[in-house]
């Protein structure tokens, strides 16, 4: 960091770098987004130690990764969304980075980004060099890690024409899951330098594919460390009839007396005598079986991920055979090309321009419940039905059983026809193979009595129309594409830039449901067997960004300033079956919205106080466009206004020194966050009472108010008057409040007066109506139209007060040492701040050999890495997502850590 806080004088901002010599300690295959770690203000959970999972939560500052500009080479990432988006991982390796430089604050006015509320990152791409050479670097290690780099500089083959590319597989295996996840990526960079022109083109072809791995709920890991039971009071166990009596009876299945055990996951449920009976709620045997606790507890909750058990005496597709890891998979194959050229027009005009063009084709398959599958068919055919839809609904395999006057079985939409039954042999509730027709009963049409067939049926031999398992498939993606181009005038003192950038960025998604071969969970799904379809949807962003600013130096140069303005403009179209309510009612919609702000202003100075130290201070206000999902509906209860864009005025001041031995940088900031948006999931109940059950997400968005943060950062590095040793290190100190009580959806219980519960009852709810308040608005019936959760006052999730690193290195002749350690306070799991993970210290060790120079072993070299040296057990707050809005009222999730992990590399260079 010492040779960039050098150069990079003048900034009135906060700005950190990472550079090659700080990838060189980490692990081999490391994403290049869990390097941002060592940044001060910079907090990062992945759920793997390569964070290879994408399922991540970043934070800058109080802000997630979604909420920053980031850029490679200058083009934008544009969403860093893991799913739509393009996260910086996917499209080069940390061997290829030249520098990465962040600003935790106001971020750069000049960075292209519609959702950007604070920061900026910017990731530098080493440029091939003039001579040509390669090198191999071949790494494996513990989770069964490995990994091949290799990468060859064509060097000047051309004047000033020169190339690289590059190629990487990573293989290894999540914590819990028997199967290797892996990621391949192909990179080239090349470029052509003149005297007054330059131009770069660079191309990534990435291909991975992926597992689920889970988070654990943090007061079951909390029952398995103190040998306690752990009890839950569900809603849903409310409406199935249990009274306060007979609550008790039903905690999660975590074996908590036992401890840390090896856990199989037999029974839906343990009851608290110690008896394993596998009780069940109105004689349902499946009835909390997909809200149980499954997975691997043993070694401190490090192996625990997704189940590969199968029960063979539970019926096909039922329960715990919903959770096999193999139905929770995901594959991202992109193609990324970009381009740049810079030209000196006249001497004080420099013009840049870049455009870049991404193809995406995504997939991610997933278990669904025979019950889910069974309800969307219902809804989809009574639909059909009051549409005046003739014959079977064309879009669903399976049809329903009819008789006509004589008791012979006829095609669905028959005049006259009536409901045939089942005989339900196994007490399933659904028509499984080897069960007959009931020809004697007239169930009620389209209701779980009906015997629902598939095609090919007989009155003798029904096929059943979900014979077991199902599984969703979904296929997404599309193009993304713009340019960016950016002027730059200088008139005596001043620097004034001007630029737009333009992206549309155009996105498709279909998730149909399938049968699975012979109704097993080891099947493979039936193509031509669709059951139903989540959504099939087109979605096109089209993006404008323009800004101004002007540099001025005066004082000498000694004082220099900066103000600007940017405007973002977005128009945003939606079409098709947006959500799963669409699907069932077969009518497409079309949803639009348009977002902008058009004045953003930025400004900024900084003074050279001595040749070593300057002072900065920096004022920005920035918007974001919502998230795509909120133009979808997508389980909008209507309880709240209409969301607008998020925005933030940051403020930030500090202190720089550069020195030939020490240097270091020191900023205050404070952060208001208003506008927020808030994601709450709904229950099942509240999912019926809605009719969007099993709808895509089981969340809404909501206005979450605001968050005010503030805080302080220190980045440093000393060349120590050791010879070969330099110490770097951050630390950071950050508090993140909410500034309002958030709208939840009405729960009856909140004020106690759902006539189905007794007093008794209420006496069990008390803990949870004291922190919920109702709305004073009434709804015909009497009941309140939203609830209140009082989080005023209380800390963002996940957001520890202080937090920092330190690494001593150490080189002596052809050896380097590094010894790291980093310190997270303990944080909140939920909005009410009732669950803590404790705080932690890990440390990691770096030993490299590299052959000397002049020798034949010069261009050989072995290192070893080693994460978590001292094999302790650590709990992050749970990387769920890359956005901090999410509000998570109660039950927390943690992520364990997988103890001490190594990785040995060699390494040649020719």
């Amino acid at each position: 960091m010492l040779e960039f806080l050098v150069e990079e004088k003048g900034l009135s901002r906060a700005v950190n770098a990472i550079t090659p010599g700080d990838v060189k300690t980490q692990l081999p295959g490391m994403t290049i987004e869990k390097l941002l770690s060592k940044i001060p203000g910079i907090n990062v959970v992945t759920r793997d130690s390569f964070g290879f999972y994408e399922s991540t939560d970043i934070r800058v500052r109080s802000f997630g990764i979604n909420q920053v500009g980031v850029t490679i080479d200058e083009v934008p990432m544009g969403s860093n969304s893991a799913r739509y988006g393009l996260p910086s991982g996917r499209v080069t390796d940390s061997e290829n980075i030249a520098s990465v430089v962040v600003s935790q604050g106001a971020g750069d006015l000049t960075t292209p980004a519609y959702e950007a509320l604070g920061g900026s990152i910017k990731y530098n791409t080493l440029n091939p060099t003039r001579e040509a050479g390669g090198e191999i670097k071949v790494s494996s290690g513990d989770a069964s890690s490995t990994r091949v780099f290799a990468k060859y500089n064509v060097g000047e083959f051309y004047p000033g024409l020169a190339a690289w590319v590059s190629a990487s597989e990573l293989r290894f295996k999540e914590p819990g899951i028997p199967e290797f996840s892996q990621g391949r990526k192909v990179e080239s960079k090349v470029t052509f330098t003149k005297e007054k022109f330059k131009a770069m083109l660079a191309y990534t072809y990435n291909e991975r594919d992926d597992y689920d791995t889970r988070t654990i709920n943090y007061d079951a890991l909390r029952a398995l460390q103190t040998r306690q039971t752990y009890t839950v009071y569900p809603y849903e166990v409310y409406k199935a009839g249990a009274t306060s009596s007979t609550l008790g009876n039903y905690i999660i299945p975590t074996y908590a007396k036992y401890g840390f055990i090896n856990y199989t996951p037999a029974v839906s449920y343990v009851n608290n005598t110690g008896n394993t009976g596998g009780v069940a709620l109105n004689g349902s045997s499946t009835a909390l079986d997909n809200s149980g606790i499954f997975g691997n507890f043993a070694d401190n909750a490090r192996q625990f991920g997704q189940t590969t058990y199968i029960d063979p005496n539970r019926n096909l597709g039922d329960g715990i055979n919903a959770t096999n890891y193999y139905w929770a998979k995901n594959g991202r194959r992109d193609s990324f090309l970009r381009g740049k050229i810079e030209m000196n027009v006249m001497e004080n005009l420099n013009v840049v321009a870049s455009g870049y063009m991404q193809g995406r084709n995504y997939y991610g398959t997933a278990t669904i419940p025979r019950s889910s599958a069974l309800t969307q068919i219902q809804l989809g055919y009574k639909a059909w039905k009051a549409a005046g839809g003739v014959g079977p609904r064309p879009d669903i395999w399976a049809t329903y059983a009819y008789k006509d006057a004589s008791g012979n079985l006829v095609p669905f939409g028959t005049p006259g026809a009536t409901p045939v039954g089942f005989v339900d042999t196994n007490g399933s509730g659904f028509l499984d193979n080897g069960e007959k027709l009931d020809f004697t009963s007239t169930p009620t049409e389209f209701s779980a009595a009906q015997a629902l067939i598939g095609k090919g049926s007989t009155a003798a031999a029904p096929i059943p129309g979900i014979p077991g398992h199902t599984a969703r498939y979904e296929d997404f993606g599309g193009p993304r594409l713009g340019g960016l181009i950016k002027a730059e005038y200088t008139i005596k003192n001043n620097v004034i830039s001007v630029g737009a950038w333009f992206e549309d960025d155009f996105s498709k998604a279909i998730r149909p449901q399938y049968n699975i071969e012979g109704g097993s969970i080891q099947g493979q799904q039936m193509f031509d067997q669709v059951l139903f379809v989540n959504y099939d949807r087109r979605i096109d962003t089209k993006v404008a960004n323009a800004f101004i600013q002007d540099d001025l130096k005066l004082l000498d140069d000694k004082l220099k300033i900066n103000f600007g303005s940017k405007l973002i403009y977005a128009d945003r179209v939606a079409k098709g079956w947006l959500t799963t309510l669409d699907w069932v009612n077969n009518a497409r919609r079309t949803n639009a919205a348009k977002y902008h702000d058009y004045f953003l202003p930025q400004v900024g100075g900084s003074y050279k106080v001595s040749r070593a130290i300057e002072v900065f201070a920096n004022y920005a206000k920035t918007f974001a466009v919502p998230p795509t999902d909120l133009l979808l509906g997508l389980n909008t209860p209507g309880i709240d206004p209409a969301i607008m864009g998020e925005k933030s005025t940051n403020y930030e001041a500090g202190i720089r020194y550069s020195g030939k031995q020490f240097g270091a940088t020191l900023s205050l900031f404070k952060n208001d966050y208003t506008n927020r948006i808030g994601t709450l999931a709904l229950t099942t109940q509240q999912q019926i009472d809605r009719g969007v059950l099993n709808t895509t997400g089981a969340t809404y968005y909501t206005e979450a108010g605001a968050i005010k943060s503030q805080g302080a950062e220190l980045g440093y590095e000393w060349k120590t008057p050791v010879r070969g040793l330099k110490i770097t290190g951050s630390a950071s100190y950050l508090t993140s409040k909410f500034e309002n009580d958030i709208r939840v959806a009405y729960q009856t219980w909140m004020d106690g007066r759902n006539a189905g519960l007794t007093p008794a009852d209420y006496t069990v709810l008390a803990p949870y109506q004291a922190l919920f308040g109702v709305s004073a608005d009434k709804a015909t019936n009497g009941d309140a139209l939203y609830g209140l959760a009082h989080i005023t006052g209380k800390s963002q999730l996940n957001t520890p007060k202080f937090f920092g690193n330190i690494d001593l290195n150490y080189t002596y002749g052809s050896w380097s040492f590094t010894f790291g350690t980093e310190y997270k306070d303990a944080v909140y799991l939920d909005a009410f701040n009732l669950e803590k993970a404790p705080s932690y210290v890990k440390n990691s060790a770096f030993i490299a050999w590299r052959g000397k120079k002049g020798t034949k072993l010069e261009p050989f070299g072995v290192s070893l890495v080693i994460n978590n040296l001292f094999d302790k057990a650590i709990y992050y707050g749970g990387a769920g997502g890359n956005s901090p809005v999410s509000a998570t009222l109660f039950s927390g999730t943690v992520v364990a850590d997988q103890g001490r992990q190594g990785v040995l590399s060699i390494n040649a260079r020719f």
